[in-house]
């Protein structure tokens, strides 16, 4: 009985697939860029596994050319670019890793407010400009960060996890989220509605899924509701922010600043995104810093990510449904699909 075909879409710390090789053909991507939908069909078309990564887009039309697709295991927690119900309607399960970012991701989030607050970016240009460059009366004036209030857009685990860097600042922390939190797990943090969030806050950070819920939530009503010396900072998913809009906002005054380290035009599930960061936010240099999607940029947690991927896929391939599964599709029989004869096979 031939072995089942694990395709990779894109180039991971090889600890994954050396996981996998004991149970199943792997087949790499070993390109430094994403391979085309061509590619990725030619690449995966009698794969039973998928080994998918965030800028794939995994809609009805590639799921109809993959049709010995079992399985998609995600590389990372979120997996707003896979049509989840498309996936379930044809019987594939869905897999992420849920927990192996928060730490990372709220490091970089940190990093990001903290450059931005401080002119970290255009200070260090201007010392490889001026390399006698020191102290001046005329240098730009940051923000305090000590102190001040601290609005997390999302009180999820990386949400929770940022609010836990900010003790450190004595920050007074506020927090909007869709979920209620329990006293035991908000601790000092104040959860306010939308509105107090965005208009209360020096810092407002975003940690928050992409979902049809969540695209576009910064738009301009929610910028015109900002400080005008607030900072924005955006290390969850690049449609949260409508970019456009905070251009408009940052030339006008309405806010003082953006970081981001995910940006619209990695989104490819939506078609009208914009194909690049915007022009005028790449040149404002004073008020924006952008990381090129680094949360995940950690090579331990990479490993580990890897990882995780390979043993939800190993565990599929046991038969059992790994605890990852973020869907619950049905086989003709009514079990949860798995691969192989004589399986056991449970619902998640």
């Amino acid at each position: 009985m031939s072995r089942p075909i694990v395709a990779y879409s894109h180039r991971a710390p090889p600890e994954g697939a050396a996981l996998l090789a004991a149970v199943a053909d792997v087949r790499p991507w070993n390109a430094d860029r994403s391979p085309t939908r061509a590619e990725l069909i030619a690449h995966a078309r009698d794969a039973s596994v998928l080994c998918f990564f965030v800028p794939d887009r995994i809609d009805t039309e590639l799921l109809v050319a993959l049709p010995a697709l079992r399985l998609l295991a995600g590389f990372g927690k979120g997996y707003d670019n896979v049509d989840v119900a498309a996936a379930t309607a044809r019987g594939i399960l869905v897999t992420n890793v849920p927990e192996a970012l928060t730490d990372a991701t709220a490091d970089l989030a940190w990093a990001l407010l903290l450059a931005l607050a401080r002119d970290v970016v255009s200070g260090d240009a201007a010392v490889r400009a001026t390399p006698t460059i020191g102290w001046r009366p005329d240098a730009r004036l940051g923000r305090a960060v000590t102190g001040a209030t601290l609005g997390l857009y999302g009180f999820g685990q990386v949400g929770r996890a940022i609010a836990a860097r900010a003790t450190g600042f004595r920050m007074r922390v506020l927090y909007h989220d869709a979920v209620s939190i329990s006293a035991a797990t908000s601790g000092d943090a104040r959860g306010v509605s939308r509105d107090m969030l965005f208009a209360e806050s020096d810092f407002v950070v975003l940690a928050v899924p992409l979902s049809d819920a969540t695209y576009h939530a910064i738009d301009e009503r929610a910028l015109a509701t900002m400080k005008p010396t607030a900072l924005l900072v955006n290390p969850a998913r690049g449609s949260i922010v409508d970019e456009a809009a905070v251009a408009v906002a940052l030339e006008r005054g309405t806010i003082a600043g953006y970081a981001a380290d995910v940006f619209e035009h990695e989104d490819r599930q939506y078609a009208q995104r914009p194909r690049a960061l915007a022009a005028t936010l790449i040149d404002d240099r004073q008020r924006t810093v952008f990381t090129p999607h680094a949360g995940t940029a950690v090579a331990a947690d990479r490993v580990r990510l890897a990882l995780a991927q390979a043993e939800a896929v190993r565990a599929f391939l046991a038969g059992d449904v790994p605890a990852s599964a973020v869907n619950a599709p049905l086989a003709k029989d009514g079990l949860a699909p798995s691969f192989g004869e004589g399986a056991t096979r449970r619902q998640p």
